[in-house]
C-alpha cells in the first residue's frame, strides 16, 4: 500500500514536469538542486518517513493495549477470601446490642458479602450487619460465613447474664428467710410459682413445709370454733409473713390466698373475710338462741383455685410439700341430715395426686345442736408464698435452677 502511494506520487511529479516543459520551463530549472523534481522527491521521502513513524506508533499503541488487556483479564478473575475473624467471646446484657466487627483477608477480596447466624435465637439474634441482640440469659454461638465459595467462617460465643426475667415456673431458688431456726441458718429451698412476667409479679413458694406445724386454735365449742374458722385465713397469712426477708422480698402470704399484688403488697390475701356470712337454708329449725339465719361464719371462698391452677402446671409443686394448709374456706350442708359444716381446706401431699381435703372447724344441725369439731384442731404444715423485689434483686450466675443441687441464689 505504501509503495503504491510512492509510485503514484512520482507519476504525479513527472506529469507536472511535462506540463511545466510544455509551459516553457527549462529542464535545468526542474532538475536543479532546488528544482521542482528534487523538491518533489523530498516531499515523497518525508511522506514515507511519516508513514513509517505512524506505523511504529500504531504498533506501540497496540502493544500497550495488549498489556492492559492482560492486566484486566487478571483483575477480572475473583479474589477469594483467605481468612475472616471476629472476637472469640463477648458478654451482652439482656435487651442490649453489640455489633461484631469482622476482619476480611485480603482487603481487596472480590466478594465481601457475609452470612450471619445464631445457634440459639432464644438467647441472642444477629442481623445481616453483625449486630447481636441479647434476649434472655444463656449462651449463643454467633457464626459468620463467606458467600464467595471460599467456605471461610468464624464464631463468637455470646454470653447473656441471667436475670430474674429468666426465672421459669418450678425453678429452684435458695431463699434466705432471715429466720435462722429454719432450713440451713435460715436458707430454705423455694421454687418459682409465678414468673416475673405473670400478672402477679415474681412469687416463690417453699418447696416443702416450713417451720412448725400450725393449729387453727381452740375448736372445742361452737363459739371457739367460729372464732378459729373466721380467723384462719388471716392467721395463716400472718404466719407466712414471718419469712419475708426485706432484703429480697416485699410481702408474704399462705398458699391458697389470692396472689394479687399492688406496689409489692398482697392486697387481697384476706379477701375471704369480706365475702359475708353463711346463711342457714330455708326450712331448717334454728338452733336454740339463734338470731335469724345468719350463722356468723364467713361464707365459702374459692381463693385457692388461682394457686392450685398454677401449681398444677408443675404438678409436683402441689403434692410434694406434705400435708399443708390452703388459705381458703368451704361451707357446706346436707339437706337430708339438716347438717352444716364450716371447713378450712388443706392438701394431703402423701399421694402424687395431692388430695384436696377440708378440716371441719364447727357444725350446726336443725335439731338445735351447735358444736366445735375436733378435726379443726389439726396441726398442719405451712407453705409461704413470697413476693420478691424483682426490680432490685439479681441472680448469681451459677446453676441453672433445674434441681436443688443447681438452685439459683439471689443477690442484691
Amino acid at each position: 500500500m505504501k509503495k503504491e502511494r510512492g509510485i503514484t506520487l512520482i507519476a504525479l511529479v513527472i506529469t507536472i514536469l511535462i506540463l511545466l516543459i510544455l509551459a516553457g520551463i527549462t529542464l535545468n530549472l526542474a532538475l536543479d538542486e532546488n528544482g521542482i523534481i528534487r523538491k518533489s522527491q523530498e516531499v515523497v521521502n518525508k511522506y514515507e518517513e511519516a508513514q513509517k513513524d505512524e506505523l511504529e506508533n500504531l504498533n506501540q499503541l497496540a502493544s500497550v493495549l495488549d498489556g492492559r488487556n492482560d492486566e484486566n483479564e487478571t483483575e477480572l478473575k475473583p479474589k477469594l477470601v483467605t481468612n475472616i475473624s471476629i472476637k472469640e467471646s463477648t458478654t451482652i446484657e439482656r435487651g442490649k446490642t453489640e455489633k461484631l466487627d469482622v476482619t476480611i483477608e485480603p482487603h481487596n477480596a472480590t466478594n465481601k458479602e457475609l452470612h450471619w447466624e445464631s445457634n440459639n435465637i432464644e438467647v441472642a439474634t444477629v442481623e445481616s450487619d453483625g449486630t447481636v441482640t441479647a434476649l434472655s440469659g444463656g449462651q449463643a454461638e454467633i457464626t459468620v460465613k463467606t458467600t464467595d465459595g471460599s467456605e471461610k467462617s468464624a464464631s463468637c460465643t455470646v454470653t447473656v447474664p441471667k436475670t430474674v426475667y429468666d426465672l421459669k415456673l418450678g425453678d429452684y431458688i435458695k431463699y434466705d428467710t432471715g429466720v435462722e431456726e429454719v432450713g440451713e441458718n435460715g436458707i430454705v429451698m423455694f421454687r418459682v410459682l409465678y414468673p416475673v412476667d405473670s400478672e402477679y409479679g415474681l412469687q416463690i413458694i417453699s418447696n416443702k413445709n416450713i417451720g412448725a406445724n400450725i393449729s387453727l386454735g381452740d375448736t372445742s365449742t361452737w363459739e371457739a370454733g367460729k372464732t378459729a374458722y373466721n380467723n384462719a385465713i388471716s392467721k395463716l397469712n400472718k404466719e407466712a409473713e414471718k419469712y419475708v426477708n426485706e432484703k429480697y422480698a416485699s410481702d408474704g402470704r399462705c398458699v391458697g390466698s389470692l396472689p394479687t399484688l399492688e406496689n409489692g403488697k398482697f392486697i387481697e390475701k384476706n379477701k375471704g373475710d369480706e365475702i359475708g356470712n353463711f346463711m342457714l337454708p330455708e326450712g331448717w329449725t334454728l338452733p336454740t338462741g339463734w338470731n335469724g339465719r345468719d350463722t356468723g361464719f364467713y361464707d365459702t371462698d374459692n381463693s385457692y383455685l388461682t394457686d392450685r391452677e398454677q401449681m398444677w402446671k408443675c404438678s409436683e409443686l402441689f403434692w410434694a410439700g406434705g400435708e399443708y394448709w390452703l388459705a381458703s374456706r368451704i361451707v357446706g350442708s346436707w339437706e337430708s341430715g339438716r347438717y352444716a359444716y364450716f371447713d378450712i381446706r388443706f392438701v394431703d401431699g402423701s399421694t402424687e395426686t395431692g388430695l384436696l381435703k377440708a378440716a371441719c372447724v364447727a357444725q350446726a344441725n336443725s335439731g338445735g345442736e351447735l358444736s366445735g369439731y375436733s378435726s379443726g384442731s389439726l396441726s398442719l404444715g405451712l407453705r409461704p408464698c413470697i413476693a420478691l423485689k424483682y426490680n432490685e434483686i439479681k441472680i448469681a450466675q451459677s446453676g441453672d435452677g433445674k434441681s436443688e443441687s443447681s438452685a439459683y441464689t439471689l443477690e442484691i
